[in-house]
């Protein structure tokens, strides 16, 4: 009896675990599709400078940028600290630290506009915006 009832509880736990299995794995949920390929960067990327401000201690100069999709921008630390590029939707890759004389570059593959910040002085904010 003792065997037949733990048989039952298995098939209970595995019938569940299927269940579970199907609804975490699909079936209903929309996914996001990834944004088609770019083709090779056909001309310079948009530049932005990090620049000494008393009042943020630092600023994106222009803090705000509109390009066409799949182009790049580069930001270049002209300032005398240390500066990330962190955006706030993983659509778009974020930097780690860069210091001065240093740049980051990346290309947006998706249209939207894309806020970011720096993760060491978090007044300095901007926007990419890609059409």
């Amino acid at each position: 009896m003792r065997e037949a009832s733990g048989r039952a509880v298995m098939g209970s736990i595995l019938a569940g675990a299927l269940s579970f299995g199907l609804v975490a794995c699909g079936g209903g949920g929309s996914s996001s599709t990834p944004a088609p390929p770019c083709p090779p960067a056909a001309g310079p990327p948009t530049t932005v400078s990090i620049v000494n401000d008393s009042s943020t201690i630092g600023a994106y100069q222009p803090k705000d940028v509109t390009v066409a999709r799949c182009a790049s921008i580069t930001w270049t630390d002209d300032s005398d600290t240390p500066h990330t590029v962190t955006f706030t939707s993983g659509k778009v890759k974020s930097s780690g630290t860069f210091s001065k004389g240093q740049s980051y570059t990346v290309t947006v593959a998706r249209t939207g506009t894309f806020r970011y910040f720096c993760t060491l002085h978090p007044l300095m904010k901007g926007s990419v915006t890609a059409s």
